[in-house]
């Protein structure tokens, strides 16, 4: 019974349905309420039509504006520009009707405090139907979003542990240190420091759901230096323009990058010998986070594991879905022999 009715409530194509059920049941709710008997019988219907209309437009002015744009965080702005719209839009009910139809009106002490109670009952009304269904809404998708996300989360998580640490890529540079060793020992000890800074971050800082971007940056530029040393003709440039202390109070979640530079990484392979390329750039401009990874392609070259192509990028884009809804913005650029991508998130 319960999952029918969550069904009902966020069911797109039974939107409609919806709308019509509440239009009608707003009606006979005003009908059954009887406030129009108190008017003169020749003018009941103008009244209750005048009223049912401005309700109705007072409703879904609250359910498609005010909630959703003042209700999460702006308590008090929202509560007031509530008590505005009732105000307004009882105010242009009564002198519409009665100065411009000039519709009769019940004299005496319950004329002088109907304004006033039409504004609570209003309020009152408003807030248990349309606002509370909306947050209803509202707390059933985060809350589908938030085990929708654990989940990816945990095959993520998987797939990262299985490839935490990549022996052919582990065995790769550690054969690039034993061929230092004897040709260049500063560059062999500088190569095992790297080294030891990205396992340290695979196997203990990449496990918390935030992290600074300063770690996040450092990470990804250990990585792409150990690739650059076993790799000939490559060049990595990486461009902060953040200052040091955003870099080290700005909190996103781990691995945001991580697919982008590990796919740049993969298609930046020349079977030809030719020189490749991966450049990255990070900026902060009016509180976006500003990431673009751009790589060289070689048209000759082919992924053999075709039955897994794509999975991190479509994984990566559920991913900033659950976690920033329609507040970010990703663009995948694919040229002739480049591919860019570029993220933009609120910090």
């Amino acid at each position: 019974m319960e999952e029918k009715i969550i069904a009902f409530l966020l069911n797109k194509k039974l939107k409609l349905v919806r709308q019509i059920i509440f239009l009608l049941f707003f009606f006979i709710f005003l009908y059954c309420s009887g406030f129009y008997i108190r008017f003169p019988k020749e003018d009941r219907i103008y009244w209750f039509v005048s009223v049912y209309t401005f309700f109705v437009i007072m409703f879904y002015i609250n359910t498609y504006y005010l909630v959703p744009k003042f209700l999460d965080r702006k308590y008090l702005t929202y509560f007031s520009l509530l008590i505005c719209l009732v105000i307004v839009t009882l105010s242009i009910v009564l002198l519409t009707n009665r100065y411009i139809l000039h519709l009769n009106t019940p004299k005496g002490e319950f004329f002088m405090l109907q304004p006033i109670y039409g504004i609570f009952t209003s309020i009152s009304f408003i807030m248990i139907t349309t606002t509370t269904t909306r947050l209803a809404q509202n707390w059933i998708i985060d809350k589908e979003k938030i085990i929708e996300l654990e989940k990816l989360t945990h095959k993520m998580e998987l797939a990262e542990l299985k490839n935490q640490i990549n022996p052919h890529f582990l065995f790769n540079n550690l054969n690039s240190v034993k061929a230092l060793i004897r040709k260049n020992p500063e560059e062999a000890v500088n190569t095992v420091v790297k080294l030891s800074e990205f396992l340290r971050f695979q196997l203990y800082e990449n496990r918390n759901n935030k992290n600074n971007l300063c770690q996040e940056i450092l990470f990804l530029t250990n990585y792409l230096e150990l690739e650059q040393k076993r790799r000939d003709d490559f060049t990595v440039k990486i461009n902060n323009t953040i200052n040091s202390e955003s870099l080290n109070r700005r909190l996103i979640p781990s691995n945001l990058f991580t697919v982008f530079i590990e796919n740049a990484v993969k298609h930046s392979v020349d079977v030809n010998d030719n020189a490749s390329y991966i450049n990255i750039n990070f900026s902060i401009t009016n509180l976006m986070l500003h990431f673009e990874c751009s790589n060289s392609i070689c048209p000759d070259f082919k992924i053999s594991d075709t039955k897994n192509k794509g999975i991190g990028l479509t994984n990566i884009k559920r991913r900033l879905e659950l976690l920033y809804g329609d507040n970010y913005e990703l663009k995948l650029n694919k040229k002739e022999k480049e591919f860019v991508v570029t993220l933009n998130l609120p910090l």
